[in-house]
């Protein structure tokens, strides 16, 4: 996935040629090959400039997850009590630990590069940052159990059906891994704020946060790995499944579809 802004801009390198003149009596000479009579004479001269320009810096984002699907936690971890791998009527802890971080970083707009190396480039003015925003598309989740064993066909269950509330959300939780930007490579502020979503609502439409966001973006070239504005960021989905629910199917494999967790990218100037 990428965030592309692109505009181009090209300036050609001086070449300017000056002819010398001089004045003498009755009219002027001029080092051409033409010979110039009279009191006045005019000169026309091509001016010309070239030079290379700084590719746009732009916004890519790695390893964005393709999906939130959670599996039970470790017995006797979160509520999950000690020996507890199956669902028995108390709630029950499901998570989903992505393996690689998400990248957020900065390369020039003709080529992707990669969070640890980059293409030169410059925001040149704009100074625009990036935003992460969750949003959550609904807060029910809908259960169904496997006919036969944990896959193939399935059949719905709704005594084991869940909304979402503010005692048990969606969670995204994130921590910066590596995260700083041109301007505070030398400061111990990276600029970068992220902030865990905790996602559920009233209603049937969701909530929002904004996960990870950099107000601003260098303008500085970007060109070590270094210097640059990025921001790896770990990730773990989590929901719990509430207590005093009893499946009609039980000694059944359960599974839930939820909501839609929408990512929006926005790129705001400050």
């Amino acid at each position: 996935m990428n965030i592309r802004r692109v505009f181009g801009l090209t300036l050609m390198p001086v070449s300017c040629s000056l002819i010398a003149i001089s004045s003498v009596a009755g009219g002027i000479a001029s080092a051409v090959d033409n010979d110039i009579s009279g009191d006045e004479a005019a000169i026309n001269q091509a001016a010309s400039a070239s030079v290379a320009t700084e590719e746009v810096c732009t916004w890519w984002v790695a390893n964005m997850p393709a999906n939130a699907t959670m599996t039970a936690v470790a017995p006797g971890s979160g509520n999950n009590s000690a020996g507890e791998d199956e669902y028995d009527g108390t709630t029950f802890d499901m998570a989903k630990v992505e393996s690689s971080d998400m990248q957020v970083y900065t390369s020039g707009n003709l080529g992707e590069g990669t969070a640890t190396s980059n293409t030169e480039c410059t925001f040149y003015a704009a100074k625009k940052g990036i935003a992460i925003t969750h949003t959550l598309s609904g807060i029910a989740f809908t259960a169904s159990y496997y006919n036969s064993g944990t896959s193939g066909a399935t059949t719905a269950d709704t005594a084991m059906d869940f909304d979402l509330s503010s005692s048990l959300p969606f969670t995204v939780d994130g921590t910066k891994t590596t995260c700083f930007t041109a301007a505070d490579a030398d400061e111990a502020d990276d600029g970068w704020t992220q902030a865990d979503s905790t996602l559920y609502s009233t209603t049937s439409t969701g909530s929002t946060n904004v996960f990870l966001t950099l107000p601003y973006a260098s303008t500085a070239a970007v060109n070590t790995t270094s210097s640059s504005d990025r921001c790896d960021t770990s990730i773990t989905f989590a929901v719990t499944v509430p207590g005093d629910m009893t499946p009609s199917q039980a000694g059944k494999t359960y599974v839930w579809s939820g909501p839609n967790l929408v990512n929006t990218i926005t790129l705001p100037t400050s």
